[in-house]
């Protein structure tokens, strides 16, 4: 029996792609059974997948359900349905609700979907696919698996919901066979994809915007460690070369394991240098070995600290107060100067935020230690607590909807787009005052989170200058440079009208033919917060504008104890260290020195940023690099779009390296530091001795 599983993602424009590994999973497992009885594609491309189902036939088709691809796939169900009535096609993922009624109603809008796996699907689809193996031809029918049960699924019967949910499988997830060992997954390792990895499944934690901490789904289960390093060692040995591995735990470091799989993975970096980052959601706890974690990936990673908010009524209202907030403050401490920077979310629209108590959490934050922030606005999660309308009531949850970046294209004919749920109003937050957020967190987010500023940061925090004062006056001031103010007044109508009121507005707006390009134009749809210094960095009046009035805004609030020129030299060293626009001007340097006055280079020691002794120090300047690897990814990705380089595309490379396209004094000496530290001396090969040849790339 042929099989087709889809984890679909939009590809019309040219956006990061991740690794199907959910279907992965699902193949593996199901060929682990089933063996030559069964043949199993995999898809990510919604046009690929149809054109399959024209080609040949499956007798069964599965499709994933994710907030960033549910319209993709309903579309591709509807048209393989209108094709073929009687085909089953089932789903799964956690883009639903987890109640009787949700579930109800999800499988009412999406007629094509015939069976709904609830969770982990592994054993339910092949529960599935063993019942139609031992069916005739004539019965293998979308009618006849809603008309039976299967544990861990859900259908429609006569408009009546049939089902149940059955996790399975126990502690031990090694049930599953690797998609990556197994090969199920190696058409997808060009480099064009980012790998994800898991170690664990389940989350403790039940925080209600959150649907990883559901009940059916708080019990922590792993896979072995010797099946993660295997598949670690695999892809990093295919040959691909990738920005980033991805692991898609929901708390990595929860367990004393963990340090030996962010061992392994530092390791693979210094012998093969085919990835430049490692992207991880650390635990919630505060445990001791996270200390160690954090060391061992050193610049590969973040130190990441889930906060979300530093107000205590707002961490009640979103039920996080047994999370241990003053342990993981502790380890950023002491991770600081190891890992590249320390990561938080400070969400936008939680129940019990006001406009103050949001800045003075990103203040408080910042004095911390913490210098990259998520900062989104709430989105409203199917299953999850705060989407219910108990807690929408409770706490005035308003919301409105807006395209979600990039999650669009025109396919077989038809504009497909997705959208999301936002918080735009609660009981203790105006709109209004939720787009004044918008502007100046956008600048903020420029600044900090992609490190346009970073150097000056520590020198503000040292003295008592509030960041986000620096922000809020550089807005009052834009019009003191015209070019600034140009860019200014872009981001304010964009923040003023990316929200419609519900779906059919968009519907509505989109819907004619005629206005189906407009969804694809150079200043629809992309993330404004990447888009604003995108679009500072491709305009150079506009970035010297903006510079221009951040050093008046410097200049007053750093009076009583930097000179002006020293406020000037620090702007200096910010611009200098951007490693994309030497890279835009046709400088592929990855070091450089910037020179500095013993005034400029005396705030930056007393601050924290440099060390008095660090090597990047010379007489008079300051030595910068960026590391190779990351710096040949960067030169790639503008090379891939140079003839059309956009707002877009270059908010798309700034998004991959997520504000690791600077220059640092760090990195000249992190690899030696970080090697004593650890106690490595000796005891492996130095960086790059055993690099295995890597191709560069795909840009896409």
């Amino acid at each position: 029996m042929l099989v087709y599983l889809a984890d679909l993602a939009h590809d019309y424009q040219d956006i990061r792609q991740y690794m199907p590994l959910n279907v992965g999973y699902l193949a593996a497992h199901a060929k682990s059974v089933f063996g030559e009885r069964i043949e199993i594609r995999l898809f990510k491309s919604a046009d690929k997948l149809l054109d399959a189902v024209d080609e040949r036939r499956p007798g069964l088709v599965g499709l994933s359900n994710y907030s960033w691809n549910l319209a993709l796939s309903a579309f591709a169900g509807r048209r393989i349905k209108q094709a073929h009535p009687e085909l089953p096609v089932i789903m799964g993922g956690p883009n639903i609700g987890n109640d009787p009624q949700s579930i109800g109603d999800f499988l009412k809008r999406n007629g094509p979907c015939d069976v709904y796996c609830m969770y982990g699907s592994e054993l339910s689809v092949s529960r599935i696919i063993g019942h139609l193996l031992e069916l005739p031809a004539e019965e293998k029918t979308g009618e006849m698996l809603r008309g039976t049960d299967f544990d861990g699924c859900y259908s429609l019967r006569g408009g009546e919901l049939s089902g149940n949910v059955d996790i399975g499988g126990g502690k031990d997830l090694d049930y599953i066979p690797s998609p990556y060992t197994t090969g199920t997954l190696d058409e997808f390792l060009d480099g064009s994809v980012i790998p994800l990895f898991e170690s664990n499944r389940g989350c403790p934690y039940s925080c209600t915007f959150c649907n990883w901490g559901v009940s059916a789904l708080n019990k922590l289960r792993r896979f072995s460690i010797e099946r993660v390093k295997a598949d670690l060692d695999y892809v990093a040995a295919f040959g691909g070369e990738f920005s980033e591995f991805y692991f898609a735990d929901a708390n990595f470091g929860i367990l004393k394991r963990d340090l030996e799989i962010a061992r392994h993975v530092r390791k693979l970096y210094d012998e093969r240098k085919c990835f430049s980052f490692v992207g991880v959601y650390w635990s919630k706890s505060a445990q001791p070995h996270m200390i160690e974690i954090g060391k061992t990936l050193g610049h590969l990673t973040h130190t990441y600290v889930a906060l979300q908010s530093l107000d205590d009524d707002v961490n009640v209202a979103i039920k996080r107060k047994n999370i241990d907030s003053k342990g993981l403050l502790d380890i950023v401490g002491k991770l600081r100067g190891h890992t590249h920077s320390t990561q938080t979310d400070i969400l936008v629209g939680l129940p019990g935020e006001t406009f103050e108590s949001h800045l003075d959490s990103l203040d408080q934050a910042l004095g911390y230690g913490i210098n990259f922030f998520n900062c989104g606005e709430v989105r409203m999660l199917p299953g999850t607590e705060m989407d219910t309308w108990d807690y929408r009531r409770k706490y005035g949850i308003k919301t409105k909807y807006r395209l979600i970046e990039g999650e669009a294209g025109i396919y077989r004919d038809e504009l497909v787009y997705e959208m999301e749920e936002v918080i735009r109003e609660t009981s203790a937050m105006r709109e209004e005052e939720m787009i004044q957020l918008r502007l100046i967190r956008s600048f903020f987010f420029g600044g900090v989170t992609v490190g346009e500023q970073k150097p000056l940061l520590p020198v503000l925090i040292n003295n008592g200058v509030r960041v986000t004062d620096v922000y809020r006056r550089l807005i009052e001031r834009k019009d003191e440079e015209p070019a600034f103010a140009r860019a200014f007044d872009w981001l304010d109508r964009e923040a003023n009208t990316e929200f419609a009121e519900t779906p059919g507005e968009l519907s509505r707006h989109f819907g004619p033919r005629e206005r189906w390009a407009s969804m694809f134009e150079e200043e629809s749809f992309m993330k404004l917060n990447f888009a604003l210094i995108a679009r500072l960095v491709m305009n150079r009046d506009e970035y010297e504008g903006y510079y221009t009035v951040l050093e008046k805004v410097l200049v007053d609030l750093m009076g009583g104890f930097a000179s002006p020129a020293a406020v000037g030299e620090l702007l200096t060293l910010c611009r200098q260290r951007n490693y994309i626009t030497h890279v835009l001007r046709g400088d592929k340097a990855t070091k450089i020195t910037v020179k500095l006055s013993d005034e400029a280079l005396g705030l930056l020691v007393d601050s924290g940023y440099l060390s008095s002794t660090s090597p990047a120090l010379s007489r008079g300047g300051l030595t910068l690099a960026i590391d190779e690897v990351t710096a040949s990814q960067i030169r790639d990705g503008i090379r891939a779009c140079e003839d059309g380089l956009t707002v877009f595309s270059a908010s798309q490379v700034m998004q991959k390296f997520w504000g690791r396209g600077y220059m640092e004094p760090e990195v000249l000496n992190r690899q030696a530091e970080e090697d004593t530290a650890l106690g490595l001396d000796g005891f492996h090969e130095r960086p790059g001795a055993g690099r295995a040849a890597c191709p560069p790339a795909d840009p896409s």
